[in-house]
């Protein structure tokens, strides 16, 4: 994406519509170019026959409840050619890739590919715990430890189309996949090593995580992407609107509005924390004045004295109850 805009976000932690961006199955095996569908004909019209398996992962991705109003598919030859192609897309729409039909050393070279990006995911899976080390600790790399190779597919089909800060990658139910079985023991492994793996739970099959293989909360990942990717649309969408964003401070509020209505949808998104003392929303805005920048930015016309930041609102994965029963 060309943009004369950037963001950047530090995850600062302190102590104590439709969804986002279209996922993309990516196979080796038979060449095809980056199709984006909305149905499983198109799937099968961009060159993926029902027997493939990238069909049957498209299969599994549309039959989830929410499912992504449009897919991506593509194919390359051979496996040494995935690295360019996966370059040759990264300025495409798509965000969480399911790799298909591709070897743990390939997966690995995707993987490095996709954690240099700001905006793109990938969800690899891998068939036991001991696997997952080889798929390193990037925060966006997720690790789905399942003996079905397409068991991503139906996680990716239902996040996607869900809306960031609305949900976790924990606890979801998927169509079209089996619950594993595993001992305490061996599902503390998984997790331990950041993984996630789909299991019964109260008479419901559900995903027992939600972390990226850096041990952070993809939903976390989700939302601070969610936030610079409107920053950067909005405050572009602001330069290409305009005649001019004149280098006073009536532009630099300008800007700054851009920002401030990013952050307060992203309030009504669940986002964003609320602090019952105060009353308000933990964000703040902070676009210094034109007589604070440089000579150097005024003459060069680049504004880099806009900040802001936020507090996350996290979610409750787990829950402990202290009873006690009088007789």
């Amino acid at each position: 994406m060309s943009s004369d805009v950037t963001v950047k976000i530090d995850l600062a932690k302190p102590a104590g519509s439709e969804g986002f961006g279209i996922p993309l199955i990516l196979s080796v095996g038979a060449a095809a170019d980056y199709t984006e569908c909305a149905d499983l004909e198109e799937v099968k019209t961009a060159g993926f026959e029902t027997t493939t398996n990238t069909y049957k992962a498209a299969e599994l991705m549309l039959s989830q409840n929410p499912r992504p109003e449009t897919i991506a598919v593509m194919g390359v030859a051979a496996k040494d050619g995935v690295s360019a192609a996966v370059s040759g897309i990264l300025n495409k729409s798509w965000r969480a890739l399911v790799p298909i039909d591709i070897d743990a050393a390939t997966l690995t070279t995707i993987a490095q590919a996709i954690e240099a990006t700001e905006d793109k995911l990938i969800f690899p899976v891998v068939a036991d715990v001991s696997k997952l080390t080889a798929l390193g600790t990037g925060e966006r790399t997720i690790g789905f430890v399942h003996s079905n190779a397409l068991a991503n597919a139906a996680l990716v089909g239902k996040t996607a189309a869900m809306t960031p800060g609305s949900f976790t990658y924990k606890n979801q139910i998927l169509k079209g996949i089996d619950p594993m079985t595993y001992s305490d023991a061996q599902l503390k492994a998984i997790h331990d090593a950041n993984g996630i793996t789909f299991v019964e739970k109260a008479g419901d099959n559900v995903t027992s995580e939600g972390k990226t293989m850096s041990g952070e909360y993809i939903d976390i990942i989700d939302c601070k992407d969610w936030i610079i990717n409107q920053i950067i649309y909005r405050t572009q969408k602001l330069l290409n609107r305009v005649g001019k964003v004149p280098y006073d401070n009536t532009g630099i509020a300008m800007l700054e509005a851009e920002c401030l209505t990013v952050l307060k949808e992203a309030t009504s998104m669940g986002m964003i924390a609320f602090d019952t003392d105060t009353n308000q929303y933990l964000y703040s805005v902070n676009y210094s004045l034109r007589e604070e920048q440089s000579d150097t930015d005024r003459v060069a016309r680049r504004y880099v004295g806009g900040a802001f930041t936020f507090e996350l609102a996290g979610a409750i994965h787990t829950v402990k109850v202290n009873g006690e029963i009088s007789i």
